[in-house]
Protein backbone atom coordinates (compact mmCIF):
# COMPACT_ATOMS: atom_id res chain seq x y z
CA UNK A 1 0.00 0.00 0.00
CA UNK A 2 1.26 3.45 -0.93
CA UNK A 3 2.29 6.08 1.58
CA UNK A 4 -0.44 8.14 3.30
CA UNK A 5 -3.39 7.02 1.13
CA UNK A 6 -2.78 3.24 0.89
CA UNK A 7 -3.67 2.69 -2.73
CA UNK A 8 -2.79 -0.87 -3.75
CA UNK A 9 -0.88 -1.77 -6.89
CA UNK A 10 -1.67 -4.98 -8.79
CA UNK A 11 1.73 -6.64 -8.41
CA UNK A 12 1.04 -9.52 -10.80
CA UNK A 13 -0.08 -7.22 -13.63
CA UNK A 14 2.75 -4.75 -13.05
CA UNK A 15 5.30 -7.56 -13.08
CA UNK A 16 3.91 -9.06 -16.29
CA UNK A 17 3.88 -5.69 -18.05
CA UNK A 18 7.43 -4.87 -16.94
CA UNK A 19 8.80 -8.28 -17.97
CA UNK A 20 7.28 -7.89 -21.44
CA UNK A 21 9.50 -4.83 -21.93
CA UNK A 22 12.57 -6.08 -20.08
CA UNK A 23 12.06 -3.71 -17.14
CA UNK A 24 13.10 -4.68 -13.62
CA UNK A 25 10.60 -4.12 -10.81
CA UNK A 26 11.30 -2.98 -7.24
CA UNK A 27 8.83 -2.66 -4.37
CA UNK A 28 9.03 -1.21 -0.88
CA UNK A 29 7.39 -3.86 1.29
CA UNK A 30 7.96 -2.15 4.64
CA UNK A 31 4.25 -1.68 5.35
CA UNK A 32 3.31 -5.33 4.95
CA UNK A 33 6.51 -7.01 6.16
CA UNK A 34 7.46 -10.44 4.78
CA UNK A 35 4.79 -11.97 7.02
CA UNK A 36 1.86 -10.29 5.25
CA UNK A 37 3.07 -9.91 1.65
CA UNK A 38 5.66 -11.66 -0.53
CA UNK A 39 6.01 -9.64 -3.74
CA UNK A 40 8.54 -12.02 -5.30
CA UNK A 41 5.76 -14.62 -5.52
CA UNK A 42 3.93 -12.19 -7.83
CA UNK A 43 6.98 -11.77 -10.07
CA UNK A 44 8.55 -8.64 -8.55
CA UNK A 45 12.34 -8.70 -9.03
CA UNK A 46 13.56 -6.92 -5.92
CA UNK A 47 12.05 -6.12 -2.52
CA UNK A 48 13.27 -3.53 -0.04
CA UNK A 49 12.37 -2.95 3.60
CA UNK A 50 13.07 -0.10 6.00
CA UNK A 51 14.24 -2.37 8.79
CA UNK A 52 14.13 0.58 11.19
CA UNK A 53 10.36 0.08 11.29
CA UNK A 54 8.54 -3.24 11.85
CA UNK A 55 11.53 -5.54 11.42
CA UNK A 56 13.45 -3.77 14.19
CA UNK A 57 10.28 -2.87 16.05
CA UNK A 58 11.76 -0.82 18.88
CA UNK A 59 12.58 2.54 17.21
CA UNK A 60 16.26 2.23 18.06
CA UNK A 61 18.06 1.36 14.81
CA UNK A 62 18.58 2.72 11.30
CA UNK A 63 18.74 -0.13 8.81
CA UNK A 64 17.54 -1.39 5.46
CA UNK A 65 17.08 -4.72 3.69
CA UNK A 66 17.33 -5.63 0.00
CA UNK A 67 15.95 -8.97 -1.21
CA UNK A 68 16.47 -10.33 -4.70
CA UNK A 69 18.32 -12.81 -6.90
CA UNK A 70 21.78 -13.79 -5.77
CA UNK A 71 23.50 -12.64 -8.96
CA UNK A 72 21.95 -9.18 -8.71
CA UNK A 73 22.77 -8.72 -5.05
CA UNK A 74 26.30 -10.09 -5.47
CA UNK A 75 27.04 -7.42 -8.07
CA UNK A 76 25.66 -4.74 -5.76
CA UNK A 77 27.71 -5.98 -2.81
CA UNK A 78 30.96 -6.34 -4.74
CA UNK A 79 30.78 -3.29 -7.02
CA UNK A 80 28.29 -0.77 -5.68
CA UNK A 81 28.06 -1.09 -1.91
CA UNK A 82 30.83 1.40 -1.21
CA UNK A 83 28.86 4.09 -3.05
CA UNK A 84 25.77 3.69 -0.87
CA UNK A 85 27.20 5.00 2.41
CA UNK A 86 27.60 3.35 5.80
CA UNK A 87 26.72 -0.14 6.92
CA UNK A 88 25.17 -1.36 10.14
CA UNK A 89 27.58 -1.77 13.00
CA UNK A 90 27.54 -5.12 14.86
CA UNK A 91 25.43 -3.77 17.72
CA UNK A 92 22.71 -2.50 15.37
CA UNK A 93 22.75 -5.84 13.56
CA UNK A 94 22.25 -7.58 16.90
CA UNK A 95 19.34 -5.26 17.73
CA UNK A 96 17.73 -6.05 14.38
CA UNK A 97 18.05 -9.79 15.02
CA UNK A 98 16.49 -9.24 18.45
CA UNK A 99 13.55 -7.43 16.86
CA UNK A 100 13.03 -10.13 14.24
CA UNK A 101 12.58 -12.73 16.98
CA UNK A 102 9.36 -11.05 18.14
CA UNK A 103 8.10 -9.91 14.72
CA UNK A 104 5.25 -12.47 14.35
CA UNK A 105 3.85 -11.68 17.80
CA UNK A 106 4.17 -7.92 17.37
CA UNK A 107 2.66 -7.81 13.89
CA UNK A 108 -0.33 -9.87 15.01
CA UNK A 109 -1.01 -7.38 17.82
CA UNK A 110 -0.52 -4.33 15.57
CA UNK A 111 -3.08 -5.81 13.16
CA UNK A 112 -5.66 -6.66 15.82
CA UNK A 113 -5.44 -3.26 17.48
CA UNK A 114 -5.40 -1.31 14.20
CA UNK A 115 -8.56 -3.02 12.97
CA UNK A 116 -10.39 -2.04 16.19
CA UNK A 117 -9.13 1.54 15.88
CA UNK A 118 -10.09 1.72 12.19
CA UNK A 119 -13.61 0.42 12.96
CA UNK A 120 -13.96 2.98 15.75
CA UNK A 121 -12.87 5.86 13.52
CA UNK A 122 -15.05 4.75 10.61
CA UNK A 123 -18.10 4.81 12.87
CA UNK A 124 -17.31 8.18 14.49
CA UNK A 125 -19.50 11.13 13.56
CA UNK A 126 -16.50 13.50 13.36
CA UNK A 127 -14.55 11.41 10.85
CA UNK A 128 -15.16 11.97 7.15
CA UNK A 129 -13.14 9.02 5.81
CA UNK A 130 -10.73 6.33 7.00
CA UNK A 131 -7.94 5.10 4.72
CA UNK A 132 -6.93 1.59 5.78
CA UNK A 133 -6.60 -1.41 3.42
CA UNK A 134 -7.96 -3.75 6.09
CA UNK A 135 -11.42 -2.15 5.94
CA UNK A 136 -14.03 -3.55 3.56
CA UNK A 137 -14.81 0.05 2.60
CA UNK A 138 -11.36 0.36 1.02
CA UNK A 139 -11.94 0.61 -2.76
CA UNK A 140 -9.26 -2.05 -3.43
CA UNK A 141 -10.08 -4.35 -0.54
CA UNK A 142 -10.43 -7.45 -2.76
CA UNK A 143 -7.10 -6.81 -4.50
CA UNK A 144 -5.48 -6.36 -1.11
CA UNK A 145 -6.87 -9.70 0.06
CA UNK A 146 -5.45 -11.35 -3.06
CA UNK A 147 -1.93 -10.07 -2.42
CA UNK A 148 -1.76 -9.64 1.35
CA UNK A 149 -2.43 -12.06 4.17
CA UNK A 150 -2.80 -9.34 6.79
CA UNK A 151 -2.57 -5.63 7.64
CA UNK A 152 -0.40 -3.66 10.02
CA UNK A 153 -0.82 -0.61 12.23
CA UNK A 154 -0.50 2.32 9.84
CA UNK A 155 -3.55 4.22 8.59
CA UNK A 156 -4.80 7.69 7.73
CA UNK A 157 -8.12 9.45 8.18
CA UNK A 158 -9.77 12.76 7.41
CA UNK A 159 -11.51 14.40 10.37
CA UNK A 160 -14.31 16.88 9.88
CA UNK A 161 -13.94 20.39 11.32
CA UNK A 162 -11.67 23.35 10.79
CA UNK A 163 -7.89 23.24 10.47
CA UNK A 164 -7.49 24.76 13.95
CA UNK A 165 -9.79 22.16 15.47
CA UNK A 166 -7.98 19.29 13.81
CA UNK A 167 -4.63 20.61 15.04
CA UNK A 168 -6.09 20.82 18.57
CA UNK A 169 -7.15 17.20 18.22
CA UNK A 170 -3.65 16.15 17.14
CA UNK A 171 -1.81 18.15 19.80
CA UNK A 172 -4.04 17.08 22.67
CA UNK A 173 -3.63 13.33 22.20
CA UNK A 174 -1.93 11.80 25.24
CA UNK A 175 -0.87 8.37 24.07
CA UNK A 176 -0.34 9.06 20.37
CA UNK A 177 2.97 10.90 20.31
CA UNK A 178 3.79 13.39 17.56
CA UNK A 179 6.16 11.71 15.13
CA UNK A 180 6.68 11.06 11.44
CA UNK A 181 8.07 7.54 11.73
CA UNK A 182 6.15 4.32 12.41
CA UNK A 183 6.58 0.58 12.86
CA UNK A 184 7.86 0.69 16.42
CA UNK A 185 6.12 -0.27 19.64
CA UNK A 186 4.72 3.22 20.23
CA UNK A 187 1.62 4.87 18.79
CA UNK A 188 2.29 7.99 16.71
CA UNK A 189 0.32 10.72 14.98
CA UNK A 190 1.31 13.10 12.17
CA UNK A 191 -0.76 15.90 10.64
CA UNK A 192 0.32 15.10 7.10
CA UNK A 193 -1.66 17.66 5.09
CA UNK A 194 -3.41 19.74 7.75
CA UNK A 195 -2.96 23.45 7.22
CA UNK A 196 -1.15 23.09 3.90
CA UNK A 197 -2.35 24.80 0.75
CA UNK A 198 -4.73 23.11 -1.67
CA UNK A 199 -2.04 23.34 -4.36
CA UNK A 200 0.59 21.59 -2.24
CA UNK A 201 -1.76 18.81 -1.22
CA UNK A 202 -2.94 18.32 -4.80
CA UNK A 203 0.67 18.16 -5.99
CA UNK A 204 1.34 15.39 -3.44
CA UNK A 205 -1.94 13.59 -4.26
CA UNK A 206 -3.22 14.16 -0.72
CA UNK A 207 -6.61 15.14 0.59
CA UNK A 208 -6.82 18.22 2.80
CA UNK A 209 -6.74 17.62 6.56
CA UNK A 210 -5.24 14.12 6.28
CA UNK A 211 -4.03 12.76 9.63
CA UNK A 212 -1.87 9.63 9.83
CA UNK A 213 -1.57 7.41 12.88
CA UNK A 214 0.46 4.36 13.72
CA UNK A 215 -1.31 2.05 16.16
CA UNK A 216 1.32 0.72 18.51
CA UNK A 217 1.35 -1.98 21.15
CA UNK A 218 -0.35 -0.08 23.96
CA UNK A 219 -3.72 -1.22 25.28
CA UNK A 220 -6.12 -0.69 22.38
CA UNK A 221 -8.99 0.51 24.57
CA UNK A 222 -6.69 3.20 25.96
CA UNK A 223 -5.80 4.29 22.42
CA UNK A 224 -9.45 4.45 21.37
CA UNK A 225 -10.33 6.50 24.45
CA UNK A 226 -7.44 8.85 23.61
CA UNK A 227 -8.72 9.38 20.07
CA UNK A 228 -12.29 9.83 21.27
CA UNK A 229 -11.24 12.44 23.83
CA UNK A 230 -9.10 14.22 21.24
CA UNK A 231 -11.96 14.35 18.76
CA UNK A 232 -14.04 16.21 21.36
CA UNK A 233 -11.94 19.29 20.48
CA UNK A 234 -13.72 19.34 17.10
CA UNK A 235 -16.86 21.37 17.77
CA UNK A 236 -17.98 22.66 14.39
CA UNK A 237 -19.56 19.47 13.07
Amino acid sequence: PSTFVYSIQDLEKISALAKAYGIATVIDNTYSTPLFQNPIKFGIDMVIHTASKYLGGHSDIVAGVIVGKKETLTQMIEKERALFGGNMDPHQAWLLIRGMRTLPVRIKQHQESAKKVADFLEGHSKIQRVLYPGLKSHPQYELGKKQMSGYTGLMSFIPKGSTDEIMKFVKNLRYFQLGCSWGGFESLVASISVGKSDEENKRNHLSNNLVRIHVGLENVETLIEDLDRGLSFIKSC
